[in-house]
């Protein structure tokens, strides 16, 4: 199964968690939808996974994230990714044939914040690359997850 997340939450408050089948694309896009428009308490930040291809046998997922602009520089987005990048890890570990995946994350070259960020919770080193989504440049993280098992599993 391809799977997406949306975790969409105010940092301190609950979050509301969509795991969704990818490939229902109107599920998928109806989130994404509710997100951009703001249908969401202010100041609310969102975090959204969506499968990617695999990364050498394993299974990847890139992560997008989002402050409103009036909320942003403070701090809410380290928050709400570092948080999301948790909650995310324990979703997919029971969908995972083998423990661990690969995180990826493509960031405009503009995006100074976000490239700081990334920087400090994804990969220290990035690869430049033109987004062909975007058709923009931009950097390229990438970094492998490992999942602990919990005692009772072992």
């Amino acid at each position: 199964m391809s799977l997406a997340l949306v975790l969409a939450g105010t940092v301190g408050l609950p979050c509301a968690n969509y795991l969704v089948d990818q490939t229902s694309a109107a599920g998928v896009a109806q989130i994404q939808a509710d997100l951009r428009n703001d249908r969401r308490p202010p100041g609310q930040s969102d975090g959204c996974y969506i499968e990617a291809k695999p990364n050498e046998g394993k299974r990847c997922f890139g992560v997008d994230y989002a402050v409103a602009a009036p909320f942003r520089g403070q701090g809410i987005a380290k928050a709400v990714l570092a948080s999301s990048m948790e909650v995310f890890a324990s979703l997919i570990a029971p969908d995972l044939s083998e423990p661990g995946y690969y995180l990826e994350a493509v960031i405009g070259v503009e995006n100074e914040a976000s490239n700081q960020l990334a920087k400090r919770l994804i990969s220290q080193v990035p690869e430049a690359i033109f987004d062909s989504e975007s058709s923009l440049h931009a950097l390229y993280y990438i970094t492998p997850v490992t999942i602990k098992q919990n005692e009772e599993d072992q």
